[in-house]
């Protein structure tokens, strides 16, 4: 299953999202205020762009439209 990091009233994020919705994709969303451990992890990892996306035990932090790319071959 792919995860999806974001933030509330994050525009990238929300563009992720609608992309996943329209393409019958399957995701967890983790909100990172919401949810301290999710946060722990993308701040360890020295990441600081959302959306994050996690397949597979890996995060990926790019451009909305390069995410779109890696999640549409999952």
């Amino acid at each position: 299953m792919i995860k999806v990091y974001v933030l509330p009233n994050c525009q990238r994020c929300e563009e992720l999202k609608m992309y996943m919705k329209k393409n019958n994709l399957v995701y967890k969303e983790l909100n990172v205020e919401k949810n301290p451990k999710a946060l722990a992890k993308i701040t360890m990892e020295g990441i600081e762009q959302y959306p994050v996306i996690e397949i597979d035990g890996k995060l990926y932090s790019d451009d909305v439209s390069r995410l779109k790319k890696i999640v549409s071959v999952y």
